[in-house]
């Protein structure tokens, strides 16, 4: 069993203000092995990337543990069974496990979870300066490395070690998968959609169509919908500041001869003045 949890983090930006991203935390319930990833947000599909990267790097439990986040649940019925978010339902059947929910109000039931959010917020954070959230997600990567390799005093024993025994499954990246690594996105006609909370263009020609979008770090990559061939690429920043794609907009059209005839434009209320209102001038008055 994995426990999951969300945290969140401001963020102190001179640059472009502050703000807060989201602390997505997983961790083995039985040998304690971690993993950490920030995100600008969290949404539902940050959701299942986090959920998605944390298989790769621990392999896939039977069962993942969690609050009665509406991304996952939507009610309980009357026999007190979750009813289940629809898109949340289909994840959790393509890649392989089960969701079982913490008791309301009892936070102590995820408890291993609960003191990992705490501990990155106390331990990893203080002192670290980052330039962006793909620097973040580099140190803590390096960060719970170290620590899965250290032993756990409270389990005595070391998580990574521990971690090696179990039998769990491991992580492939399924055609069904990759459709929550790279989701859909509908280009607006002026070429741009929309990620992360942040606007970045396409070609002319993908103008009103649809693609599929993933981020790798700082590399967004746009793909085909059918095949995943990638159509274009961007480097992040992080800056709120929309970034254009190479060919966006159509080139304009230019001459091809010398240009000759000349267009003169007038007053566009006539070259004649308007007299309507000239009995209330006070120099006609006078006159």
């Amino acid at each position: 069993m994995f426990q999951i949890d969300w945290g969140f983090i401001n963020i102190s930006d001179p640059v472009s203000g502050d703000r807060q991203c989201a602390c997505f935390a997983m961790i083995c319930h039985h040998c304690g092995k971690r993993y950490v990833e920030f995100f600008p947000s969290a949404r539902q599909e940050n959701l299942f990337r986090g959920i998605i990267h944390g298989f790769m790097a621990l392999g896939v439990p039977r069962f993942i543990y969690t609050d009665n986040m509406k991304s996952i649940v939507i009610r309980r019925d009357s026999d007190g069974k979750p009813i289940w978010n629809h898109d949340y339902d289909l994840f959790q059947k393509a890649a392989g496990f089960e969701t079982r929910l913490a008791k309301i109000a009892h936070p102590w039931t995820k408890g291993a979870v609960e003191r990992l959010v705490r501990y990155v917020k106390d331990n990893f954070i203080q002192g670290r300066k980052f330039r962006n959230i793909s620097d973040m997600n580099d140190q803590v990567a390096i960060w719970c490395g170290e620590k899965n390799r250290d032993e756990n005093t409270s389990r005595g024993a070391i998580p990574e070690k521990e971690h090696a025994k179990e039998r769990l499954k491991p992580f492939v990246l399924t055609d069904s998968i990759k459709e929550y690594l790279y989701p859909l996105r509908r280009i607006t006609w002026d070429g741009f959609i929309s990620i992360e909370g942040r606007q970045f263009g396409v070609p002319y020609s993908f103008s009103g169509k649809t693609v599929r979008a993933g981020r790798e770090g700082d590399c967004l990559t746009l793909h085909n919908p059918l095949t995943y061939e990638v159509i274009y690429s961007h480097r992040i920043d992080w800056s709120k500041k929309p970034k254009a794609a190479i060919g966006q907009w159509a080139e304009e059209e230019k001459p091809t001869a010398p240009v000759t005839a000349t267009a003169k434009l007038t007053d566009p209320a006539g070259s004649q003045p308007d007299r309507r209102l000239s009995r209330f001038s006070i120099l006609e008055a006078e006159d």
